[in-house]
């Protein structure tokens, strides 16, 4: 199967030129986490994206006013995304690699025409295949484990270390993946025309609002 098989066609959006307050409001009535960030020149390029934590820990935390503050301030740019056409195994790297449960969908003009969640891959995915993306998305960052360790009062190169140990045993674990698994990931990427496609690394924590 494809992105475009499972995706979500024709997001709701914003433009960089939006108030926070008006994207909090449109998360808020549509109960959802995530809105691409449009050109507001009728391209419908994509330019960046706003979650409900980006308003959270970027305006609220901060005592910015939402009413002032444009998305275009503290919105993630270059975010992480995938194409209509991808395999949902290329899709599903992606979101294991960047530690993401949504994805912008952008065709070969970086028009977005859809979104894909964790959720979209649920519905199609094997149970272990899923497993181990949730597994991968929900592993504590970097910056999570330091600041657990200051609340902790435990020395920060000792939860490193011990993080590395963990992180070890788990890619010894992922080592003895059966021939059975291999074989079945390998016919699923025959059947999708191609292997998994190489992508390029975006880092996700930038346009941090400095005012």
């Amino acid at each position: 199967m494809r992105v475009r098989d499972v995706m979500t066609e024709h997001p709701i959006y914003c433009h960089p030129g939006d108030s926070a307050q008006s994207a909090a409001k449109i998360l808020c009535d549509r109960d959802i986490g995530i809105l691409p960030v449009l050109k507001d020149d009728g391209s419908q390029s994509l330019v960046g994206i706003i979650t409900d934590r980006d308003l959270c820990c970027r305006i609220v935390a901060r005592g910015l006013d939402p009413g002032g503050t444009r998305i275009e301030a503290v919105m993630q740019r270059e975010p992480v995304s995938c194409r209509p056409e991808q395999s949902l195994d290329s899709c599903e790297k992606l979101m294991q690699l960047h530690q993401l449960r949504r994805l912008p969908v952008v065709d070969q003009n970086s028009h977005c025409v859809g979104m894909v969640s964790q959720a979209d891959l649920a519905r199609s995915e094997r149970a272990d295949k899923l497993y181990r993306t949730v597994a991968e998305i929900s592993k504590p960052t970097r910056t999570l484990i330091l600041a657990m360790a200051v609340v902790s009062e435990v020395p920060q190169e000792d939860v490193m270390e011990e993080t590395k140990k963990d992180s070890e045993g788990t890619d010894q674990d992922r080592s003895k993946e059966t021939a059975e698994d291999k074989r079945l990931d390998q016919i699923a990427d025959e059947a999708a025309g191609k292997g998994l496609e190489s992508e390029k690394r975006f880092d996700e924590e930038h346009s941090i609002f400095t005012k």
